[in-house]
């Protein structure tokens, strides 16, 4: 390992990686053509590298740069579980580098060894499913596999709102939320995933009581302005489903494609099977109509009732990518 030199990366080398096509570069936009994304991983890297909550490695080999990962802080997941909570982002490598996988190996644990100085418990990474170099050393540097998610990406231009059949009228109204919906949207969200298999259910280090809570505090957020709108399905006067739309943010205007998010939807359990999440969903879709050119949306990959709603609506699987967690000065460890 004494062979590399890590450092933090100037402006020059992350637009330099962004442009090189042997980079093996996690982003969850991967479905965009390669050309298309290379200003926004450079806008990306930049971003993160004047946010005070992230801090850029790049490690080098011979004075060459083979390869850049950022550590950020996690504030919300933080509050929530009460643990310092960090995320590693931007991982990246050099794929034809000769000693690209060593060099990976040893930024991971210089990152790893920064987060532990910091007092942070817990580093999440995800990569996508087929970037076995990421998968391997994240795998030796003592991650763990949680999760599993599948991208899903609805396309206005391939697909145009008005060659999809709107779904079946269910026994209610979609409307927008309003501000008194927020107690009942919460404990809708509570119920909903209340036997959910993500990652925070996954990880049994993680309080069971706050992770019963994570989804309850999403949809408070929302009303708070995380969300860009929020749409529920009332029937006879009851809130029983909502779905949560994201607009592009500002590095993500650097993409040549307007990108729209789905960031969660939930139907209460004795709901299910009625047609409220399509038509939460195809509600959205109209929304956001004329506005932007894609809806990306993830769900788990054994989440089918979404899978099959998010078909019948012409989404299409897009990527996948692993939730992997690592955690230090873990309290709870013997």
């Amino acid at each position: 390992m004494s062979q590399f030199e890590i450092s933090k990366p100037t402006a020059d080398e992350i637009r330099m990686a962004a442009s090189n096509p042997a980079v093996g570069w996690y982003s969850p936009y991967r479905f965009l053509a390669r050309h298309d994304l290379r200003d926004f991983q450079a806008a990306e890297g930049v971003h993160l590298a004047a946010d005070a909550k992230s801090t850029l490695f790049t490690v080098r080999s011979g004075g060459l740069s083979v390869g850049t990962i950022s550590c950020t802080d996690n504030p919300w997941e933080t509050e929530l579980f009460g643990r310092k909570m960090g995320v590693l982002k931007l991982l990246q490598v050099n794929l034809n580098a000769p000693s690209s996988a060593e060099a990976i190996r040893a930024l991971i644990a210089h990152a790893i060894d920064w987060a532990r100085q910091r007092g942070t418990e817990c580093l999440l990474c995800k990569v996508h499913t087929d970037d076995m170099w990421a998968i391997h050393a994240l795998e030796r540097a003592e991650f763990r596999l949680m999760d599993t998610l599948l991208d899903y990406v609805y396309d206005y231009r391939k697909n145009p709102l008005a060659t999809i059949p709107p779904p079946k009228p269910f026994a209610g109204i979609v409307r927008p939320a309003e501000p008194n919906d927020e107690e009942q949207l919460a404990v809708l969200a509570r119920v909903a995933f209340e036997k959910h298999f993500g990652r925070y259910h996954a990880d049994e280090r993680l309080p069971r009581a706050r992770v019963s809570q994570v989804y309850e505090q999403w949809v408070k957020a929302s009303f708070k302005g995380w969300s860009d709108a929020m749409l529920v399905a009332e029937i006879q006067k009851r809130v029983v489903g909502i779905s949560i739309w994201k607009n592009p943010s500002a590095v993500e205007r650097h993409l040549p494609v307007k990108v729209g998010h789905y960031s969660l939807g939930a139907v209460h359990p004795d709901y299910a099977g009625q047609g409220i999440f399509g038509a939460l969903t195809y509600a959205g879709m109209k929304l956001y109509e004329g506005k932007i050119d894609c809806l990306e949306g993830p769900t788990h990959i054994n989440n089918y009732p979404v899978q099959h709603g998010y078909g019948r609506l012409l989404w299409r699987i897009a990527d996948a990518r692993h939730s992997f967690h690592r955690w230090i000065n873990d309290r709870t460890s013997s």
